[in-house]
């Protein structure tokens, strides 16, 4: 697959700072060394034209909300793709944490065909896929058992692992619903429980 892999996303790390792009970058960084990259794409850029230009081409794809539904039919039709899951795209609201078990009702379920045409539909941990099963019942799912990061970003979050901790307790601020910043704060004011609310754009000063 020597420069045959586009890689498509909502968002890069360039564009906003968060887990799943730092995680994403740190992909494709691994796919440019090893030869492998032909090019990275926003989603919304993945066109009918672009693709039917590139039908030899493997297709990793990420976040995938901005995704034209006309390319992701195009995509199931013709091309090799992998999805690389950060969450839980086959359902509506994208948290299956709203329903018992993590079983959601049918209603709920989207994307499906995509998600079947995928060559493997790569999850981050044994719950991540257990719950894709649960409601899916896909049989191209495989689990990778953790996120990627640089060894860089890896050794300085081992340098603050010895840090002390001054405050008890910190809420993401976040404008994600599916972070759920407001039922966070809710929980800590409701219980008492002293918090500071973080944010920052450059990551490294974040963690």
């Amino acid at each position: 697959v020597k420069n045959k892999i586009v890689f498509t996303s909502d968002f890069f790390k360039e564009d906003i700072v968060g887990g799943a792009e730092i995680n994403d970058g740190t992909v494709v960084e691994h796919f440019k060394k090893e030869g492998f990259l032909f090019k990275k794409v926003h989603s919304h850029d993945l066109t009918p034209a672009f693709i039917l230009e590139n039908l030899d081409k493997h297709y990793f794809i990420s976040n995938f909300v901005n995704l034209p539904t006309v390319s992701k039919a195009l995509l199931y039709d013709k091309c090799s793709y992998v999805l690389y899951e950060h969450d839980y795209k086959f359902l509506k609201c994208r948290n299956p944490i709203y329903f018992p078990d993590f079983k959601a009702p049918k209603y709920q379920l989207t994307n499906m065909n995509f998600y079947k045409g995928a060559r493997k539909v790569i999850c981050l941990s044994e719950m991540h896929m257990d719950i894709f099963s649960l409601n899916t019942g896909l049989e191209n799912l495989t689990n990778t058992h953790c996120s990627m990061f640089s060894d860089e970003l890896l050794d300085y979050l081992v340098s603050l692992s010895d840090t002390p901790k001054t405050k008890p307790f910190a809420v993401i601020k976040s404008n994600n619903p599916t972070k759920r910043m407001d039922y966070a704060l809710k929980f800590c004011e409701q219980n008492n429980l002293p918090y500071e609310l973080i944010s920052s754009d450059d990551n490294r000063e974040f963690l």
